[in-house]
């Protein structure tokens, strides 16, 4: 019995493990739409710490914007749980 508990135990943790990663046109022409997309974001990070505290998030961000670019053409965040750090890297990118 006492390892079918901690094996529970096991899986409820994994069911609170999370990767949510976001992909987003920066073009020049996206910058009001980019701003209602960098609220949600930081909303939807709040809401689910909040509602789900046992939570373990982990947050992922692609800026790509057009073609002729060149290398800044994309921008990347990798996997951090850092929320701080996500809401930064989100409050800076613009069209």
């Amino acid at each position: 019995r006492e390892e079918q508990v901690k094996e529970m135990i096991r899986l409820l943790k994994l069911s609170q493990e999370v990767d949510l990663a976001f992909l987003v046109d920066c073009t020049g022409s996206m910058q009001p739409h980019m701003n209602g997309v960098k609220e949600m974001i930081g909303s939807l990070g709040k809401k689910l710490g909040r509602d789900f505290p046992y939570l373990q998030l982990r947050l992922g961000f692609v800026r790509y914007t057009d073609f002729d670019m060149g290398a800044n053409k994309y921008s990347t965040l990798g996997w951090t749980s850092d929320i701080s750090e996500f809401s930064k890297f989100v409050a800076s990118l613009k069209a």
